[in-house]
């Protein structure tokens, strides 16, 4: 099941992310954000209602409603770069400095990721760098998108590291708020 669902998600946020970037070559990307969230804000609502699950204690508002705060800034940006600059630069860097992000702040709480997952990220630091350009063949990538990019990442990454921080009996109620 875990892989079934892994799978959809990666479909859903492929199509969106495709989706969102192509319609913010045409309009700008903070309406394009807009209405996205607005899609979603209807569907996660419905999820809630359906969910049965009390409403969450105060700091898991406090927490979600920061993650919230990021992740929107992150979706703008995202399909901002997107629209201005190389999807395959923005993409990547973007989604490993999210992955990495939340790693950096579990360890410094004190988690301790094995050696696979050390590697892992050491890898994907690599591959970013060698897909932005900052290593290997020069590409004509500006400094200003790979900036993008890492903000964009950091936003998400942040993201989820506010939702981590919510009740874990919360159920959807995080993404609602």
């Amino acid at each position: 099941m875990a892989l079934l669902l892994a799978f959809a998600s990666a479909v859903v946020y492929g199509t969106g992310d495709w989706f969102g970037g192509h319609a913010a070559r045409r309009r700008p990307s903070i309406g394009v954000a807009a209405i996205g969230q607005s899609m979603s804000l209807v569907l996660v609502a419905v999820a809630v209602a359906l969910g049965g699950v009390a409403v969450p204690s105060g700091a898991t508002w406090a927490w979600s409603a920061a993650g919230g705060v990021v992740g929107a800034v992150g979706i703008a940006g995202l399909y901002h770069g997107f629209a201005v600059g190389s999807v395959s630069v923005v993409a990547p860097v973007s989604a490993v400095v999210g992955a990495v992000l939340p790693v950096g702040v579990g360890v410094a709480l004190g988690d301790r990721p094995g050696a696979l997952a050390l590697t892992g990220i050491v890898l994907a630091v690599v591959s970013i760098a060698m897909v932005s350009g900052a290593v290997g063949p020069a590409r004509n990538v500006g400094g200003r998108i790979v900036a993008l990019a890492v903000g964009v990442g950091a936003c998400f990454g942040s993201l989820f590291v506010c939702l981590e921080r919510a009740d874990g009996d919360s159920g959807m109620w995080p993404l609602l708020v």
